[in-house]
């Protein structure tokens, strides 16, 4: 279900923004200290476990319970949470919760779109059922009541997301909940030796509450499983560096071995015990595109010119590039806005009003003027650096010219596709970035202007 589609039942414009989890802390921390709860004895970052939690659970803040998240704040989370919600409307934002959360709302309060959406999908296939959450679980059998034609695939002795809200108790009540449905174990397995599949198969069968399968492979039984014992990653490190060793004194090759971890700072120990050694290593990963701290700048200008009211992102740009607007200024904006019912970037052409002191006011006024003439396609990426004051500096050139490259390939497909709208994307201004690396590489060059033009639809 799309919820830009219906953004206007959700209380949101279509091109609401959607917040990442460190957005949604970032304004949690504003929500707290608007409430003037001390935020290092009650993190936002654990208020925002409990949010997230709630709404993976389907609740919006009327359902929680009084007893719940009783711990945070003495008793406060509920009630966080709501003004939290609060704060998301007015900024016209969503985070990934609300995507979930917010159809459940819609579909249960409007019959004709729930009929119209059980209509629309007359066969649905989930993959990972094991690893749904119970407000996946509500939306899957909200629409499903239309053609009860559904085919899920999971196993429940995969389900390992838990911590994460998901629900293993989903594939277990599959034939309650879908009566007459029928079940077809896949016991062969195409992908582990012999005694692989063995050990994994005793160790699984210790679980309680399991549908239960008797696994099978027709591969050859390979090598046994070996299970070695270390005091800590240091000790584990050195371990692995030294059999790595042996196997190459054996003459195997570097690029035959590999070391899998389940997150990425388990790398750590064994980077440093391999450059101890000289041993020469690669890191495959690493961060992904959207988390490196220079597109999510870039993103977030976008998103400040195509949703005003998206004040956590203008809250991150404001001072990125250092052009000296502090926390204090960012502080006294938003208590400006929420107090006269505006958006902070409204607040910004009010700065002196709203008591920002004489040095941060003229790079507030910078800011605001020029996000003004982006917003009107007035601003070409040389003069961009002027009005940031970082011509000819490194220090913005990464944000520019990620801007300026995702732009470009946009630019150039609005051109050649001119109906194409980014509002009409469940992806919003990400849509613009994928479009942008998509294209790239197709003639010509382009400036902000054209880019943000095309961006606001001028």
């Amino acid at each position: 279900m799309s919820v830009r589609r219906h953004a206007e039942l959700a209380g949101l414009k279509p091109n609401f923004t959607i917040l990442d989890a460190d957005d949604q802390v970032r304004l949690l921390k504003q929500v707290l200290g608007a409430e003037n709860i001390d935020e290092k004895r009650w993190p936002a970052r654990t208020l925002a476990i409990l949010i997230d939690g709630w709404k993976n659970r389907g609740l919006t803040p009327s359902d929680v319970s009084e007893g719940e998240g009783g711990g945070f704040a003495f008793g406060r989370a509920r009630a966080l949470y709501s003004l939290y919600q609060a704060r998301l409307k007015a900024l016209n934002a969503a985070d990934f919760g609300d995507l979930l959360l917010e159809p459940i709302v819609i579909l249960r309060s409007n019959a004709e779109i729930l009929a119209d959406y059980q209509s629309r999908f007359a066969y649905m296939l989930v993959d990972e059922y094991q690893d749904t959450n119970t407000a996946q679980y509500m939306w899957l059998r909200l629409i499903a009541q239309g053609s009860k034609n559904v085919c899920c695939v999971g196993d429940d002795d995969q389900s390992i997301y838990g911590w994460r809200g998901a629900e293993v108790d989903n594939i277990l009540r599959f034939e309650k909940d879908f009566p007459g449905a029928t079940v077809i174990r896949l016991e062969r397995n195409y992908r582990s030796t012999g005694h692989i599949l063995a050990a994994a198969s005793h160790l699984i069968a210790h679980n309680e509450g399991r549908l239960g399968k008797t696994l099978r492979t027709e591969d050859v039984p390979g090598e046994k499983v070996t299970v070695t014992g270390a005091w800590d990653s240091e000790e584990e490190a050195r371990g692995i560096g030294e059999e790595i060793e042996q196997l190459q004194r054996k003459k195997h090759k570097l690029d035959e071995i590999a070391i899998l971890v389940r997150a990425g700072f388990q790398t750590r120990e064994f980077e440093e015990r391999f450059i101890g050694i000289g041993l020469p290593y690669q890191i495959i990963g690493g961060f992904r595109f959207y988390e490196r701290a220079e597109i999510k700048d870039a993103v977030a200008y976008l998103q400040v010119i195509d949703n005003p009211f998206d004040g956590v992102s203008l809250a991150r740009i404001a001072n990125r590039p250092r052009r000296g607007i502090g926390d204090a200024s960012i502080a006294r904006l938003q208590v400006h806005a929420d107090a006269r019912g505006i958006s902070l970037f409204e607040a910004l052409g009010q700065a002196e009003e709203a008591g920002v002191g004489a040095a941060p006011l003229k790079a507030v006024r910078r800011l605001h003027g020029l996000l003004q003439r982006v917003s009107r396609g007035q601003q070409d990426i040389d003069q961009l650096r002027i009005d940031l004051g970082v011509a000819g500096t490194d220090a913005v050139e990464d944000v520019l010219h990620a801007v300026a490259e995702l732009g470009n390939g946009f630019v150039t497909h609005r051109r050649r596709h001119p109906l194409d709208r980014v509002h009409g994307s469940e992806d919003g201004i990400h849509g613009v970035a994928v479009l942008g690396l998509g294209f790239q590489g197709e003639e010509g060059t382009t400036d902000l202007c054209e880019v943000f033009a095309c961006l606001v639809g001028e």
